[in-house]
């Protein structure tokens, strides 16, 4: 899973380029998750508090609590990395990595709960 969602490292110039090159990604991180096996839908509202452009869409993972049962997780494609960053507590309430939400380079990844190890896996190795 690991190379899936690999950046190609180009820079782009220009905001639509960028903006393009975050739907690219977005659209390749889905795929990868969707090969792995799990469930993917649109989700097309922008979190309050963040301004910049983002793709998003929402995954369904298994929650990995004492009660188990349905989890999603909420992946927020940004543009860059710094943007990314920005945006994370907007959408966190974190500024650090925990058990339910990652910063992993442009992407911000937002669990609903602790997620099951596997699927967790999953979503950030196609990241």
């Amino acid at each position: 899973m690991a190379g899936c969602g690999g950046d190609d490292g180009g820079d782009d110039a220009g905001g639509g380029a960028q903006e393009k090159r975050a739907a690219d990604r977005a659209a390749t991180i889905r795929g990868c998750i969707e090969q792995a096996g799990l469930t993917t839908s649109d989700e097309d509202a922008t979190p309050t508090g963040v301004d910049d452009p983002v793709e998003r869409f929402k995954v369904a993972v298994a929650g990995g609590g004492d009660a188990g049962g349905d989890a999603s997780a909420d992946v927020f494609v940004f543009e860059s990395p710094e943007i990314a960053a920005n945006a994370r507590e907007a959408i966190t309430l974190q500024t650090e990595d925990d058990a339910t939400n990652k910063l992993l380079g442009e992407v911000v990844v937002d669990y609903s709960e602790v997620p099951e190890e596997g699927d967790a896996g999953k979503v950030e190795g196609c990241v």
